[in-house]
């Protein structure tokens, strides 16, 4: 039981500096480390659903695998919650897929009826590709 008590701040810790690690080496373009210590990271089932997808999602869209990113963002939508939704259309919107930015955050505002400062954010967020839609088509 001591021996608990001992490990449980030190995974705390280690928490923290894989995700620290993450971001470090992601920006500095280390690709293949940064998918390395995302597999360990979140090897453990005590994750948040989908974590996971939404780094390796981020990875792959820096070094322009655009296909699996978006597969890896579609992966971490969880269903009732509105955040992998948000990534999504964020990601359909740096790739300029007007369409599917607007659809994607169509459902996010419909699940984020309980949140009216979400709501009001993707309202306009969306009311502003539709008219970016309009004059670029």
């Amino acid at each position: 039981m001591g021996r608990k008590r001992l490990l449980n701040p030190l995974r705390g810790w280690s928490d923290f500096f894989m995700t620290v690690a993450e971001v470090i080496f992601l920006n500095m373009r280390m690709y293949r480390l940064t998918r390395w210590i995302v597999d360990r990271h979140y090897a453990d089932p005590k994750f948040r659903p989908g974590a996971k997808e939404f780094e390796l999602a981020q990875i792959f869209e820096r070094t322009g695998r655009i296909k699996e990113a978006e597969e890896h963002y579609q992966r971490a939508i969880q269903p009732g919650e509105v955040d992998g939704h948000l990534f999504l259309g964020d990601f359909y919107e740096r790739q300029q897929q007007v369409e599917s930015a607007i659809r994607t955050f169509e459902t996010a505002l419909l699940l984020a009826e309980d949140e009216p400062p979400l709501m009001n954010q993707l309202q306009e967020r969306i009311a502003t590709l539709r008219r970016t839609g309009d004059t670029s088509g």
